[in-house]
């Protein structure tokens, strides 16, 4: 999506260490610099199989406890 952006095809919502080096050499310019997310999008990927390990769950179950279990 970056690569679209820079060759004029869109716009793209990227996290910013993404697209910083092309902000900087002026491959990009920044658009709404003011709006600011209220929510960060955060995926857990896993492969999936019978048996998870119990650090992967018990990482997955801490998450669902700090950031709620809507998050499914």
């Amino acid at each position: 999506m970056v690569k679209l952006a820079q060759e004029g095809l869109g716009i793209v919502k990227a996290h910013y260490s993404l697209v910083s080096e092309l902000l900087h050499q002026k491959k990009l310019i920044e658009v709404l610099s003011s709006y600011v997310e209220r929510e960060i999008p955060l995926y857990v990927a896993f492969p999936q199989r019978r048996y998870v390990p119990c650090k992967v769950r018990h990482f997955v179950d801490f998450i669902l406890t700090k950031l709620g279990s809507n998050m499914i």
